[in-house]
């Protein structure tokens, strides 16, 4: 059996060349024939010969004959299967596989369900709320006379939108109101106590402390607390003011009746606006609207578009390269050569300062220490101090006399100095260059 060139030239170098040696021993002969990819075992000589094909070319071959459809034509596997052929016969799969089109199934079922379910749940999640707010919901308020007390139930109150939420004067009324009675019901002291009830939907519990209302006494919905210029004005205006606004507040929240019947409220309000008026003096009151108008001026508004733009264009030229033309580059290393050449200087003119310091301080010490006046002992040999000294003497002569250390002339500029400083290196160069020279002419 043979294949057509022209198709031989389209497949890969391998595959064809397998084709061309192989093909008829692996079809025609089938399993009779030897399989190239197998041990064979010499019966006379009882050893096994490797496979003309490796395991690594059996792969390559197996690819690439699986990709252009040729898989039959190989000889058989190591099972002696041959390979499967596509619309004969299927690989199983794994179970992610084999289950890939029932999940995507039950997935798309699950998508065309979720708003009929997430409706029912929001249903029984208003329900459920709705059953909550009805249990907690109460019938009655309670004044105590504690201000913690009042403090937390005024908080209560507030969260259930009760319409009782001016505390502050309400519970001065209810106060003239008690004692009030109180005074015109001696007799019945007892009865009032335990069981007493008033017309106005009152009534006391058995300490007298807390009084709690079957209903709420007919207020206007909503009363917002007073703002602390109106407090500021009622201290500056004095005790007629206060009077007068509380006057009115309680002609407009309660009856006129209550107070033609009841004169203590008067009293009791007469009484407040003293002592508010006693304990609020001139300069706090100046000290707290100085306050008021620090607090202001602190108070920051946040930036506009167009600001916060300006700002990002500025950062951004901020960190923009910046590039400089031939001239500036060479300012630039001028400048920075001569701040070197000075660091330098001074470096060295503070070393010197520090050794003629030092040797003048105590020259005969080893460690340049600090005595009371009094020489260390010397122990060494006097000859060897001498020479010590002599060649202190001779190295800071040399290091004066070395054109590096010799102080710049008067009235030189920085360029001046500079270019100075490189002639000097200059001639130091070729110096050393000649004597360089002579060594290796004398060699």
């Amino acid at each position: 059996m043979q294949i057509d060139q022209k198709i031989l030239r389209k497949l890969p170098r391998t595959l064809a060349g397998f084709l061309r040696k192989h093909l008829a021993a692996s079809i025609e002969g089938g399993l009779a024939a030897r399989n190239l990819f197998r041990c064979v075992k010499n019966k006379e000589t009882g050893c096994w010969k490797d496979p003309i094909y490796s395991l690594r070319r059996q792969a390559v071959l197996r690819k690439e004959a699986e990709r252009y459809g040729l898989s039959e034509w190989l000889p058989p596997r190591k099972d002696s299967k041959r390979a499967p052929m596509s619309g004969i016969s299927r690989w199983k799969g794994t179970l992610g596989e084999r289950t890939r089109t029932q999940r995507a199934a039950r997935l798309q079922k699950a998508l065309e369900e979720q708003p009929q379910k997430i409706a029912a749940w929001k249903a029984s999640v208003d329900i459920s709320i709705g059953k909550e707010k009805k249990i907690k919901r109460k019938r009655y308020f309670y004044f105590v006379r504690g201000d913690a007390d009042r403090l937390r139930k005024r908080e209560d109150c507030w969260h259930l939108k009760c319409p009782l939420i001016v505390w502050e004067k309400l519970f001065i009324y209810i106060e003239s109101f008690s004692m009030d009675i109180s005074k015109k019901s001696l007799d019945n002291n007892e009865n009032l106590c335990i069981n007493g009830t008033f017309s106005s939907g009152m009534a006391l519990d058995g300490n007298c402390e807390n009084i709690m209302l079957d209903e709420p006494p007919p207020l206007p919905l909503s009363y917002p607390p007073p703002l602390p210029k109106e407090g500021m004005a009622l201290c500056l205006d004095g005790p007629k003011q206060l009077s007068s606004s509380i006057e009115g507040l309680s002609g407009e929240i309660f009856p006129h009746s209550a107070t033609e019947k009841h004169d203590g409220f008067n009293r009791i309000a007469d009484h407040s606006a003293a002592t508010a008026s006693a304990r609020a003096p001139g300069p706090a009151v100046g000290a707290v609207s100085g306050n008021t108008a620090v607090l202001k001026a602190e108070k920051k508004e946040p930036l506009s578009i167009e600001e916060l733009v300006k700002k990002k264009k500025e950062a951004a030229a901020m960190n923009r390269p910046k590039f400089l033309t031939r001239e500036q580059r060479e300012a630039i290393a001028l400048e920075k050569r001569r701040l070197e050449v000075e660091k330098r200087r001074q470096i060295e003119k503070n070393n010197i300062d520090m050794a003629k310091k030092r040797s003048l301080e105590d020259p005969e010490n080893a460690f340049h220490a600090k005595t009371k006046g009094n020489k260390a002992i010397p122990t060494e040999p006097k000859a060897m101090r001498k020479e010590q000294d002599a060649l202190a003497k001779r190295t800071a002569e040399l290091f004066k006399s070395s054109p590096k250390n010799q102080e710049p002339k008067s009235g030189m500029t920085p360029e001046e100095k500079e270019i100075d400083d490189i002639r000097v290196a200059i001639l130091a160069f070729e110096k050393t260059l000649m004597s360089l020279e002579k060594i290796s002419g004398h060699q």
